[in-house]
């Protein structure tokens, strides 16, 4: 669980950039928080139902047709 708030300041982040969130819900509560890195991900079905994540990328622009085996 994030707090509300908290998700969007992180998206406005830069790699390696160091930023303090100050959120005043029922506490006052402050966050430090530094972006080391990120990986990208692609929501396929645009309802976080199906979610992918590039391990290795490929090398060529070949992809599997509807008679081959994928493993």
């Amino acid at each position: 669980q994030i707090y509300k708030g908290l998700d969007q300041g992180i998206t406005t982040m830069k790699r390696l950039e160091t930023a303090s969130f100050s959120l005043a819900s029922n506490t006052d509560k402050t966050f430090e928080v530094e972006l080391i890195s990120w990986n990208r991900v692609i929501d396929i079905c645009k309802d976080g139902g199906v979610i992918k994540k590039i391990v290795c990328p490929g090398q060529r622009d070949q992809r599997p047709g509807d008679l081959d085996e994928v493993r």
